[in-house]
C-alpha cells in the first residue's frame, strides 16, 4: 500500500493514498487540494513526491505509464531541477503541474485531510474492533454459501423426483432461467462489470467525454476542465451503476463517492481481501456447475463495491430492471452493514493515528505495522552479536484473530507456533471480555470452518473400537453423539497445553488424566455426521433440549431451569454434594446420590424434582454445574484477567460415524492423543 503524510506550516496534515478504484475527485474535492497543497514549500512536497511516487505498488504504476508514457519517471526526475527553492509557493511553478497534483486530477491518488492544526484535548483512544468483524463478515459470506448449496440441493432432490422426460422439460424450460441459473446470472454479472471497468472501455469513454466537453466549451462558454472533469464522471457513474443494477437517477455522488472510499479501505485488509476472492468463486460454484476462475480474483472488488453501494444507499438505488440480482442483494444486506462498520471503524484508527503523529515524523510502515495491515520491511542483516535474553513481551494476536487455518495440518501449526510463544511472553488471552461477549452474541463461531474438540483420551475408543467424538445420543432427529466443543480461531492461544485448554474452557484439570485435541473441518464431517450446532446460550441450548428429548426435557421444565438464577442454585448444590462425598467426582450425574444429599436440605419437594431433573439434563446434554447460559465458557486461568474463556457450542451428529471413518475422510486430525 502507498502512502504518504504531509503537514503545513499551521500544523494541518494530509494523507496522499493509492486508490483501488479510478475515479474523479468529489466536489470540491479537487479545488480544497489545489488550495491546500499551494500552502507548502516546494521542498517539502517534492520531497514527498519522490517518498510517495518511486515506491508504487504494480497497479498504480501501470496507470501512470498508460497516461503519462513509459519514461515517466525519468521526466518527473528531470523537470524537478526546474522547481523554485524551498519556500516559494506552487503557484511559481514554471510551465508545469507537479505530479502530485495531475494523479490526484486523474482520481490515481486519494489527498484526503487527517488532522487540523488547531490546539485540541487528547481524544480517547479509538476501541479497535476490526478482528471480531473480519470474524462476523467471514461468517456472514459463509452463511449466504451455505444457504444457496442447500437450495442447489433442494433443487436436485426435486429433479429426482420428476420423471426424465419432466427433467428434460425443466432444464430446457423456465426451471433454468429461474433460480436454478442464478450462478449463471451471476458469473454474467460480473462479466458485465469487467467490461464496465476494463481499461480499453474506459479510455473510449475518456475520448468521447473529451468530444462532449470541447463541445460545450465553443456552445457554452464552459470552463474545459470542469466540463470534462463533470461529463467523464456522468458516463463513468452512468454507466458502472447501470451494469451493477442500480438506477443512475437515485445515487448521488456523495453515496458513490462513499462506496468508492470504503471499499478502498477494506481492499487493503488483505484478510477481508482474501475472504472476498474466495466467496465469489464459492457462491457462484454452490449453484451451478461453472468454470468461474477468471472471476475469482478480479471481481471480488467489484462485488465488495456493489455491496457497499446497496449498503450505502439502504437498497433505495436498486434499479426495477435488476431483478436477476435482486436475491443476491437481499442476503447480502446484513454483510454490507458489517462492511460499512468496518469500513469506518478503519477510518476512525487512522484519524486518531495519524492526528496523534501529526507533524512528528515521516510516515513510515511502523504506522500500519501495529495494526497488521501491511508487513514491515525487514532492516538489513546486522553482524551477530552476543545473545541477549529474551525479555517478557506481548504476543501480537493482530494477524491471528478470525483468520481461520488453511487445511488441518495447518491449523496444527498453528497451535503447535504458540508453545515458544508462551514460553517466551507466557499465556495472554487472544480475545478481550469484550470481544468474547460480542462474538457469543453474533451466534456464528458455531459456523466456523474448523472446529476444535478436546476431551478425555480415554473416550478415544469403545469397546476396543474405535469411539466418537462425543457421548452417544438418540434424539428425535436422529441418533449418533453429543459433544461441547469450541472453534479453532477461540483454543488457539492455549496451545495443546491440556492445563490451559481445561482451564480456558472451564474445566477441573487433573494431572492424572490423559487428555485427547482434535480439529474438525465441518465442510467435510457435516455431510457425514448430519451434525447440529447450536450457540451454548441459555435460550438456544433450551430449544434444542425441546425438540431433541421433548419427553425429558419440555419447556415448562427449561423455562423455570434455564436460567441464570437456577443454574447459580444447581452450581451451589452440586458442588456441596461434591463437598459432602455424596458426590464421588466432580463430573458425577448419579441422581440417586444427589438426591440423598438433596434430602439434607430444607428444599421444597418441586425444588428438588427440579435439580435431579437439572442433572439429568446434564448427563445427557452436557451442560454441567460450569455453564455459563450466556454463549461463554468460565475462565479459570489464572495468569489471565478475563472473566471468560471462550465461545462454546452444543452440537449433536445425528448419524453414528466413528473417529476412524471420519479420520479416513480427512474431516478430523489429531493435534494429540496423549496430552
Amino acid at each position: 500500500m502507498s502512502f504518504c503524510k504531509l503537514t503545513d506550516g499551521s500544523g494541518n496534515t494530509y494523507l496522499l493514498s493509492a486508490s483501488h478504484w479510478i475515479q474523479s475527485p468529489a466536489p470540491g474535492e479537487y479545488v480544497e487540494a489545489v488550495e491546500a497543497l499551494a500552502r507548502f514549500d516546494c521542498g517539502q512536497l517534492f520531497e514527498a513526491e519522490n517518498s510517495f511516487f518511486f515506491h508504487l505498488d504494480g497497479e498504480l504504476q501501470q496507470r501512470l505509464s498508460r497516461r503519462l508514457g513509459p519514461n515517466w519517471r525519468d521526466a518527473h526526475v528531470s523537470n524537478s531541477v526546474l522547481h523554485p527553492a524551498p519556500g516559494n509557493s506552487m503557484s511559481a511553478l514554471p510551465g508545469r503541474w507537479p505530479l502530485i497534483l495531475d494523479a490526484i486530477y486523474h482520481g490515481d491518488i486519494r489527498f484526503t485531510k487527517i488532522a487540523s492544526g488547531s490546539t485540541k484535548k487528547d481524544a480517547p483512544p479509538v476501541e479497535d474492533n476490526r478482528a471480531i468483524l473480519r470474524v462476523k463478515i467471514r461468517q456472514a459470506l459463509a452463511a449466504i454459501v451455505a444457504q444457496e448449496k442447500a437450495e442447489a440441493a433442494q433443487h436436485t432432490r426435486l429433479l429426482e423426483q420428476e420423471t426424465r422426460s419432466g427433467r428434460a422439460l425443466i432444464y430446457t424450460g423456465a426451471f433454468l432461467t429461474g433460480l436454478w441459473n442464478a450462478g449463471a446470472d451471476f458469473a454474467q454479472w460480473l462479466k458485465d462489470v469487467n467490461d464496465v471497468l476494463n481499461p480499453v472501455h474506459r479510455t473510449l469513454r475518456g475520448i468521447q467525454a473529451g468530444q462532449k466537453a470541447l463541445q460545450r466549451n465553443s456552445e457554452n462558454g464552459d470552463n474545459l476542465l470542469d466540463a470534462y472533469q463533470h461529463e467523464v464522471l456522468t458516463a463513468e457513474k452512468r454507466e458502472l451503476v447501470q451494469v451493477l443494477g442500480f438506477d443512475p437517477s437515485s445515487i448521488t455522488r456523495e453515496q458513490f463517492h462513499k462506496a468508492t472510499e470504503l471499499a478502498d479501505l477494506i481492499w487493503e485488509d488483505p484478510t477481508l481481501q482474501a475472504d472476498l476472492r474466495r466467496f465469489v468463486k464459492d457462491y457462484v460454484k454452490a449453484q451451478h456447475t461453472i468454470e468461474i476462475t477468471e472471476f475469482s480474483g478480479a471481481a471480488a472488488f467489484e462485488v465488495l463495491f456493489t455491496i457497499l453501494l446497496a449498503a450505502v444507499t439502504a437498497g433505495a438505488g436498486l434499479a426495477a430492471s435488476a431483478a436477476a440480482q435482486a436475491r443476491h442483494f437481499i442476503r447480502f444486506r446484513k454483510v454490507g452493514d458489517l462492511l460499512l462498520e468496518f469500513g469506518d471503524q478503519v477510518k476512525k484508527i487512522r484519524r486518531a493515528r495519524h492526528g496523534d503523529a501529526a507533524g512528528k515524523e515521516k510516515a513510515g510502515f511502523a504506522d500500519f505495522e501495529s495494526h497488521g495491515e501491511v508487513e514491515a520491511p525487514r532492516p538489513a542483516e546486522a553482524p551477530a552479536k552476543e545473545a541477549k535474553p529474551k525479555t517478557r513481551g506481548k504476543t501480537d494476536f493482530s494477524k491471528r484473530k478470525g483468520v481461520p487455518p488453511a487445511s488441518l495440518e495447518d491449523a496444527v501449526k498453528r497451535l503447535n507456533s504458540m508453545t515458544s510463544e508462551i514460553s517466551r511472553n507466557g499465556y495472554q488471552p487472544k480475545y478481550t471480555d469484550t470481544e468474547l461477549k460480542a462474538l457469543a452474541q453474533s451466534g456464528d463461531v458455531s459456523q466456523e470452518r474448523f472446529q476444535v474438540r478436546f476431551m478425555e483420551s480415554r473416550y478415544l475408543t469403545n469397546n476396543g473400537e474405535p469411539g466418537m467424538l462425543g457421548a452417544p445420543m438418540r434424539g428425535v432427529s436422529g441418533n449418533g453423539a453429543k459433544y461441547w466443543s469450541t472453534s479453532f480461531d477461540q483454543l488457539e492461544d492455549a496451545d495443546s497445553d491440556a492445563r490451559l485448554i481445561s482451564e480456558k474452557l472451564g474445566l477441573d484439570y487433573n494431572p492424572k488424566t490423559k487428555y485427547a485435541l482434535i480439529v474438525i473441518d465441518t465442510e467435510k464431517s457435516a455431510p457425514l455426521t448430519g451434525v447440529k450446532s447450536v450457540p451454548a446460550t441459555f435460550e438456544k441450548v433450551s430449544k434444542f433440549a425441546n425438540k431433541e428429548l421433548p419427553d425429558d426435557f419440555p419447556e415448562g421444565f427449561t423455562d423455570i431451569t434455564m436460567t441464570p438464577e437456577f443454574q447459580e442454585q444447581y452450581a451451589q448444590h452440586y458442588q456441596a454434594a461434591v463437598d459432602g462425598k455424596f458426590l464421588k467426582t466432580p463430573w458425577s450425574t448419579q441422581t440417586n446420590h444427589f438426591s440423598d444429599y438433596l434430602d439434607t436440605t430444607d428444599l421444597s419437594d418441586i425444588t428438588k424434582e427440579q435439580l435431579k431433573q437439572r442433572m439429568a439434563m446434564q448427563s445427557k446434554i452436557g451442560n454441567n454445574q460450569y455453564y455459563e447460559g450466556n454463549g461463554l465458557t468460565r475462565n479459570n486461568i489464572k495468569e489471565s484477567d478475563n472473566q471468560f474463556g471462550a465461545v462454546e457450542t452444543l452440537n449433536f451428529e445425528r448419524k453414528p460415524v466413528n473417529l476412524q471413518q471420519l479420520e479416513d475422510a480427512e474431516a478430523i486430525t489429531y493435534v494429540s492423543k496423549d496430552l
